[in-house]
C-alpha cells in the first residue's frame, strides 16, 4: 500500500468534504414545487336549451328533401307502395339496411311501425300504414 503526500491527503480530504457538504444541502433543500400549467375548464356535460331543435335530422344529419318529399307523398296516399331508388341527394349504402330503417322508424319514418318497406333488387319500395294506436290504416 503506498501512500502520498500529505498535501495530497489533504486535498483530497477536502474534496470529499465539499461534496459532503453539497450533499448535505441537497438533501436539506425542500424540492422544488412541479406545478403542471393550468388546465382550461372542462366543458358542460350537460346544457340547457331554451327550445327543442327542429325534428327532421337523425343522428345529427339533416333528412334529405328528396326523403321528407317522400314521406309526405306516402302520407297523402297511404297504403300505396312506392318506388323509391337511391338517388342524388338521397343515397342510401344498402337497400337491406335502408328497408330496416324504415321498418324501425329510422331515418325519418318515425314512429316504428308507421311505414313498411320492401326491396327488390337495388330498388327500395315504401308505403305508409299510419300509425298502431288509431292510425290511418
Amino acid at each position: 500500500m503506498t501512500f502520498g503526500t500529505l498535501s495530497d491527503e489533504d486535498r483530497r480530504a477536502e474534496r470529499l468534504r465539499v461534496i459532503e457538504e453539497s450533499r448535505a444541502a441537497h438533501r436539506a433543500a425542500p424540492p422544488a414545487p412541479r406545478t403542471a400549467p393550468p388546465r382550461p375548464p372542462a366543458p358542460p356535460a350537460f346544457r340547457i336549451v331554451d327550445e327543442l331543435p327542429e325534428s327532421g335530422s337523425f343522428l345529427g344529419r339533416r333528412i334529405p328533401q328528396r326523403r321528407r318529399d317522400l314521406i309526405d307523398y306516402a302520407k297523402a296516399h297511404p297504403g300505396k307502395w312506392i318506388e323509391y331508388p337511391s338517388a342524388e341527394g338521397d343515397e342510401y349504402k344498402s337497400p337491406s339496411s335502408f328497408v330496416g330503417n324504415i321498418r324501425n322508424g329510422r331515418s325519418g319514418f318515425a314512429p316504428k311501425g308507421a311505414f313498411d318497406a320492401a326491396r327488390r333488387g337495388e330498388i327500395v319500395y315504401v308505403r305508409y300504414i299510419g300509425h298502431s294506436n288509431g292510425g290511418t290504416l
